[in-house]
């Protein structure tokens, strides 16, 4: 997975995390709330996995900036 499959990836999780969580405070589904806390090991595991540098395979941390943190190279 590239690293801007790997962004849309993030944010799709992100958002499934808070519609879950908000639908099961709402809702009071206690079902959503595992949902919501499935997808939110899911998303660690994206962003440890494939979130890094795609020159020097360092994580890029939790910012998304134009330059990697550790190499300085352009990121895609």
């Amino acid at each position: 997975m590239d690293l801007k499959t790997a962004n849309r990836v993030l944010c799709i999780l992100y958002a499934c995390i808070l519609i879950s969580a908000v639908l099961a405070a709402v809702l009071q589904v206690p079902l959503l709330l595992f949902l919501a806390l499935g997808l939110c090991a899911a998303l660690v595991t994206v962003s440890l996995r494939f979130f890094r540098c795609p020159h020097c395979g360092q994580h890029l941390g939790r910012t998304y900036s134009a330059y990697c943190p550790h190499c300085g190279e352009r990121l895609p």
